[in-house]
């Protein structure tokens, strides 16, 4: 009988694995989700849910990557607003 029951446990523990660790299918998120991630990390706002994934299916030299090219973006574009601003306002 107890070896009945060392059966019926091992499916049971092996159902737990899989539930709570599900098979590894790597998958890597798009382009648009990783700009979209950094974005919402950028300012704050990224929630629980996509934080997960990223850290699950997401590559840090991706995200490291599309950071820096984001910041470099928002450099040049405060520097063209405060050029357009001191420009408009007659102040050279």
């Amino acid at each position: 009988m107890s070896s009945h029951q060392i059966s019926e446990e091992t499916p049971s523990e092996e159902q737990e694995k899989s539930a709570s660790n599900p098979p590894d299918n790597k998958s890597s998120i798009s382009l648009f989700q990783t700009v979209l991630s950094v974005l919402a990390a950028m300012i704050g706002i990224q929630n629980d849910q996509n934080r997960e994934r990223d850290f699950k299916q997401g590559s840090s030299g991706t995200f490291i990557v599309v950071g820096i090219i984001m910041i470099i973006i928002f450099i040049f574009t405060l520097i063209q607003v405060v050029d357009s601003v001191l420009e408009s306002s007659g102040v050279q």
